[in-house]
This record gives C-alpha cells, structure tokens and sequence, in this order.
C-alpha cells in the first residue's frame, strides 16, 4: 500500500502565495483609495473638445462633461498610440462613435481628434494614483506607467507578451517563437532573434519603419535606403526573463532578481547617417570610382 505524501510543504508554500497575493491586492486597492480621496481634495484639471469643457478622472480613467456629469467619455473608447489616444468625436452627441475592434486605418484617422495622454492632462493625479513622484511619470506614456505597476503580473499569471514600441507601431516579443512580431499577429516575420545568444547583452539591426521589415544591407550597397533605421534592444534574457525561466524550468523569481522586467520599450531609432552602414557605403562608392592622382611633371 502507497504511503499518503506529506503535502504539508507544498500547503505551507500555496498559503504563503496566498497571503503575498493578497497582500499586493489590499496594497493596490489602498493605492486606489488613497489616489481618490486625494482627487476629491484638489480641483480636477480640464480638457476642451471642440468648445466643451471636460473634467479629467484618471482614476475613473474618463472624461466628464462638466455641464452634463453623466456624459463621459471613456479613455477605453479612444485608441491608445502610447505617446496620444486618437478619439472619433461625434460633436452632436458630445461623445465617442462606436469603437471597431481594431485600429482605424490612416484615411480614417483624418477626421479623428488627438487627445493627449492622461500622464499629460495630470501628472499630478496620475502620480498619486501609481504611488510616484511626477519626475516619473514625466516623459512616460500611460501604458507604461501602469505596466510598471501591474508588469510581472500581467507577464506571469496572464501571459501577456512584453512590448516594443518602434516608430509609434506595437510590437510583441514573443521569444517561444524566436520572434519580435507586430502586435497579435504572430505569422509576422518581424525580428528574428533566433540566431542570438539569450545572455547576448545587446542585438543590433535595421529596420524599415514603412514596409515594417527586418533590413538586411548588402555588402556592395552604395545608397543609404529610405525609411531605414538601425535599432539597438537589448539581449533576449533582458527583453524577457521570464520566458528564460520557463525555458530552463525554473520559477521566475530565478532570472528576475538578475533582470528586472520592462514590460513597454521604446525603439530608439538612429539614422542611417550616423552608423557604420554610412562607412560601408562611403568605402564602398570609394572602390567603385577610385581617386586619380595626377603626376608630377
């Protein structure tokens, strides 16, 4: 006959889980309360649309329309473009058109009204809410910011992919497939990282910010192309250390002391000018129409 195992270790780890769970739940719901009685301390800032006055909730995550409270406008209802939301105002009912399921295309967008981040609106709220200073939460765009908050959880328990942002374009870095792709679309070719050692410290490469493409430069190439920039991001274990964990079957906890989780990166992008490609090009125009050296008489 089996023995009973001794489940009392695996009990005692579920109920300290348990416990720092909802530790962090009680924590962000004090977060939540503490930000909202602050809110109703101090006066809202405003925001016009179109000659109407709209007060700023970025706790509620709205605008109200300060002649008429019970009209919002939900920042749920506008398209995030991390550094602006785009809203498709209909000024009759003072209030957004149906929102489709996925982002207008450019033509569409013309007749669409920007509407700033919430961390631009009110820093101030915006700030409290997260529990920072407004030092950081300028230059930062509201996904950002509330990944940092919610980051490890979103990654972990929901499996969300850690996001890089180039050119104002979503893209997931999706490393099981070896992958950075645009954004829900995982049959994009997108950046291949399957060649790159995963402690590699940095991963150069080019892109083209029009066709969205990997950019691969020729060894004779003597133009610089046109809508193409060189990005520098850093290895795959810093892109995702959790992925590296799940790979080498440990808890992520592992690789996360070693490599802090960035769920949002921004592309730097650096121009063609200013990188050794410039050099290549030069050497190579060089080669293709040698220097004539007159003689002396």
């Amino acid at each position: 006959m089996e023995s009973i195992p001794d489940l009392s270790d695996f009990l005692q780890k579920k109920s300290e889980r348990s416990e720092e769970y909802c530790s962090r739940l009680y924590s962000a719901i004090d977060h939540y309360l503490t930000a909202n009685t602050e809110m109703m301390k101090r006066t809202l800032p405003e925001y016009d649309i179109k000659g109407t006055t709209f007060i700023v909730d970025v706790v509620k995550m709205e605008l109200r329309e300060k002649e008429n409270l019970s009209n919002v406008l939900s920042f749920g209802a506008m398209y995030d473009y991390r550094t602006y939301y785009i809203l498709d105002y209909d000024p009759v009912i003072k209030n957004s058109r149906p929102k489709d399921y996925s982002p207008p295309s450019k033509e569409r967008q013309k007749g669409f009204l920007l509407v700033p981040q919430m961390c631009e609106l009110d820093p101030v709220g915006v700030a409290e809410m997260y529990g920072l200073s407004i030092e950081q939460v300028k230059g930062k765009c509201d996904y950002e910011l509330w990944l940092g908050v919610h980051g490890e959880r979103q990654r972990i328990e929901m499996n969300w992919y850690p996001m890089l942002d180039i050119d104002g374009v979503a893209h997931d870095v999706h490393l099981e497939i070896g992958r950075i792709h645009l954004q829900g679309d995982r049959w994009d070719l997108g950046i291949s990282l399957l060649h790159v050692p995963e402690e590699q410290l940095r991963y150069t490469f080019y892109y083209n910010v029009k066709t969205l493409q990997q950019y691969f430069p020729k060894p004779n190439i003597k133009v610089l192309p046109k809508d193409v920039y060189q990005i520098t991001i850093p290895g795959p274990a810093r892109l995702d250390p959790v992925w590296l964990a799940r790979k080498h079957r440990v808890s992520p906890e592992t690789y996360l002391k070693r490599y802090p989780l960035v769920m949002y990166r921004k592309a730097e992008l650096i121009p063609l000018e200013k990188t050794e490609l410039a050099t290549l090009v030069k050497n190579n125009l060089e080669k293709k129409n040698p220097k004539q050296h007159k003689r002396k008489p």
